[in-house]
């Protein structure tokens, strides 16, 4: 109600690191499907840190949240196992959470958002910074990758 909305377009539970045990022993996800059956919540999802739990959370939810950069393309195969199953894509630590000088070439965040955005299935990527120049920036190269991307 606070929010002014009748529902949450998504909910992710945060993985502590021990994704299957979270899916499969805690109460969490069960709350969260009644609250999605009652309608207060669009999505119910999980970031997981594990490949397994990833590709569990593709199995009983709506969305998977996992990391993929550059220098971490472990979880690619839960990328492709939500894409199959029609399931969301959230990315994080795209950009290495500011870690970027570990990317070669001449725009390391236009290389590693060429990279998410060149996997089908992948809806968006989590960008958190401190400082606005960065966000913008980040903005602006994302706009002209989305631009070339719809040009004929």
């Amino acid at each position: 109600r606070r929010l002014g909305v009748e529902a949450l377009d998504g909910v992710l539970i945060h993985s502590s690191g021990d994704d299957g045990s979270i899916l499969e022993r805690e109460a969490v996800l069960p709350t969260l499907l009644e609250l999605k059956a009652a309608g207060l919540v669009r999505a119910v999802g999980m970031s997981t840190k594990t490949i397994g739990g990833g590709l569990r959370a593709v199995q009983c939810c709506d969305l998977v949240m996992v990391t993929y950069n550059p220098c971490q393309l472990e979880e690619l195969p839960v990328i492709r196992a939500a894409h199959a199953a029609g399931k969301g894509v959230l990315i994080k630590k795209g950009l290495l959470s500011g870690h970027l000088d570990q990317v070669s070439g001449a725009d390391p965040v236009e290389a590693a958002l060429r990279l998410i955005y060149a996997e089908p299935g992948v809806g968006s990527v989590v960008i958190g910074t401190l400082n606005p120049d960065h966000l913008q920036a980040n903005a602006a190269i994302a706009e002209r990758l989305v631009a070339r991307a719809s040009s004929p």
